[in-house]
Parts: C-alpha cells; structure tokens; sequence
C-alpha cells in the first residue's frame, strides 16, 4: 500500500464531488492536465461502496484507469461495452470485407443525376456519377450513428454545400431509400457484408441499454459525438 499522500481537493473539485454524491449529472470544465481524470479519481474514491463505470475513447486509456480506480470501478471503452451486449451475429461481421462504393453503387442501380452546382457566381449542370452517390450513402449510415437519432432520415445525407439548395433536398430524397436499405443490411446478421464498429454501437445504443453501475465517468468527453453523450 503506497504512503504517498492523496491530493487534497481544491473548492471546484469538492463542489464536483458533493454532486456526485448527491447523484446529480454534471460536467468538468478543465484545461489539459489540469486534473480531469484526478477529479474523476476523488470522485469515485468518495463513493467506495458504490459501483462505477468510467468510460474512455481507447483501450490504453481505459486500461490505464484501471490501475488508477478502485476496484469498484469498472473502467472500458464505449466499444466493448456495446460489444458483449450486441448479438454475435452482427458482430461476427467486422471480419467480412465491406462493400466498396462501385459495388453498392452496382448493387443499388445506382445510376447519375445530373444537378446544379455553384461555379464563380452562378448555377452549372454538374452529373454525380454512381460512384459518388455510393460514397454519399455509406457516409450517410456513417454519420447516422454517431447522432443521437433513432431511424436513418434524408438529413443525414451530407449533400455537398456547393449544389443548390433546391437539388440538395431532391438529392436527399432520392437516395434515402438507398441509405435505409444499407442500414438494415448493415444489422441484418443475414447480409454478408462487413461493417464498422460504428454500427454495432449504434445498434447497441437504440436498445437502451442499462450500463450495470450507479454512477459513470465519462473522461475526455468534449470529443464525444452526439451518440455517446445521448
């Protein structure tokens, strides 16, 4: 057992720690290394009989924390605690190859729209090829799951900002059905094709998941997406 002497907590730090007793949700505003993750630490060394979670980006973080806390606190990365939970079958296809665009582009009958794009100062027919549209729909389940949305919807077709705004609302309806269709195939056990970890977190976070702890701490979290923080 270490004699070293623990950090006595500055006025900030015990407000943060009177919270976190009474189970309020809060956020640490702080600078680099100013003492985040020390907080963090005072504030689970307050509460020894209760069960906690810390919550990091990456698997060296977290299994540097683990050395740091208690044994009462469980500290993972938002990624494997989404993984023991979601089925295997989904899981199982981060080992598949995932489908290029040319293939989904292909595979979808994608074929070129032609839209108006912004060239110095007016408005020019511009042709999307199919390749491109591809990318735009994959990008789209993409940026699905890290919102904090429950279903893919036309806005989460990141249209170029250069088309009118007009072609950017038909571009998005014309491709959503596209994007639903390769979200489903992406949670669909069934579908051999490979997906990211973003997806089975994102299906991990729809089922409302219980996270077996009475408090978490959730370091580093200005990073966060809106799917994290949700």
């Amino acid at each position: 057992m270490s004699n070293i002497e623990k950090p006595k907590a500055t006025y900030e730090q015990a407000i943060a720690i009177d919270n976190a007793r009474l189970g309020q949700s809060f956020k640490v505003i702080a600078y680099a290394g100013t003492g985040k993750t020390t907080t963090l630490q005072m504030i689970s060394d307050a509460m020894p009989e209760r069960r906690g979670m810390y919550l990091a980006f990456n698997k060296a973080i977290a299994g540097e924390a683990q050395n740091k806390f208690h044994r009462n606190v469980d500290c993972r990365t938002f990624h494997s605690l989404a993984f023991r939970s979601v089925p295997r079958g989904v899981t199982d296809k981060l080992r598949l190859p995932r489908l290029s665009p040319s293939f989904i582009a292909k595979e979808y009958r994608l074929e070129p729209i032609t839209l108006r794009r912004m060239m110095g100062g007016r408005y020019e027919k511009y042709v999307l090829m199919p390749s491109r549209l591809a990318s735009l729909v994959a990008n789209a389940v993409s940026y699905f799951c890290s919102t904090s949305s429950q279903y893919p919807a036309p806005r989460h077709i990141q249209a170029p900002n250069w088309l009118h705004p007009d072609d950017i609302t038909a571009l998005q309806t014309h491709l959503y059905p596209a994007v639903e269709r390769r979200w489903l195939e992406s949670i669909d056990p069934s579908h051999q094709a490979g997906i990211g970890h973003d997806i089975y977190l994102k299906l991990w976070a729809l089922s409302e998941p219980n996270i077996p702890a009475d408090y978490v701490l959730f370091d580093e979290a200005q990073d966060a997406d809106p799917l994290m923080l949700g």
